[in-house]
């Protein structure tokens, strides 16, 4: 989603880059696709003071199918605004990291077959979030596949949980893609919804959360709860 300015309504105006990325292409020069991406109608406002984005992600592997979001964007003294990072928070303060959350508000959901959605939903090759009658998960989660969220508030957290089914593996649940592990949570296999439980190794304060699957097959997700 990008932006022009000008000081008149009807010509003149200037490319000033981009205001966000549904797969935070760009941000801080990143080149990969974090996301499904796709197409991201948008806007800005400023609401007592503040500008803010409004956008939205693309589910279910299509176009046609979006998860509304809202990004606080900075204006810089000359006017123009920095690209603003994708979160699950979205335009308010970082969640607490205590409690259940859907695994469908993901802000990052990649592996190495990650690009954009092509509008027809069939491509199932692809991590995404997709619904049955009792609500959204992510699906086609496969070997390496990353499910991050950002931001948390952690205080005195002790252990994580995790809903999911079709599973032959384990979540490597770290606060960087990559870096030191705060849990492995080996997951139970079997076509039903099944509950997992590990023990949670993470400093107080706010930090992102990944989930990296390793294992086989394709494994759907549902939800976690930390306490």
């Amino acid at each position: 989603l990008c932006y022009a300015t000008s000081h008149s309504p009807d010509n003149d105006f200037k490319y000033q880059g981009v205001l966000i990325s549904n797969c935070d292409l760009g941000y801080k020069e990143n080149r990969q696709r974090l996301a499904p991406a796709g197409t991201i109608h948008g806007s800005v406002e400023r609401i007592n003071g503040e500008y803010y984005v409004f956008y939205h992600r693309c589910t279910h592997n299509t176009n046609f199918s979006r998860q509304a979001c809202a990004e606080r964007i900075n204006m810089n003294p000359d006017g123009t605004f920095n690209q603003a990072e994708i979160t699950t928070q979205g335009m308010g303060k970082p969640l607490v990291g205590r409690g259940k959350f859907p695994a469908s508000l993901c802000c990052n959901l990649y592996n190495r077959k990650t690009k954009n959605v092509q509008g027809n939903g069939h491509e199932q090759d692809q991590p995404n979030i997709i619904h049955d009658e009792n609500g959204q998960y992510v699906t086609a989660i496969d070997n390496n596949t990353v499910i991050g969220y950002k931001y948390f508030i952690f205080f005195s957290v002790k252990s994580i949980s995790v809903i999911t089914r079709k599973a032959k593996g384990r979540f490597i649940v770290t606060t960087q893609p990559g870096e030191s592990i705060a849990a492995v949570v080996d997951l139970a296999s079997g076509n039903n919804w099944q509950k997992a439980t590990a023990e949670l190794t993470i400093k107080d304060g706010t930090q992102a959360l990944y989930f990296t699957y390793i294992g086989k097959g394709n494994i759907d997700f549902r939800e976690f709860e930390i306490k």
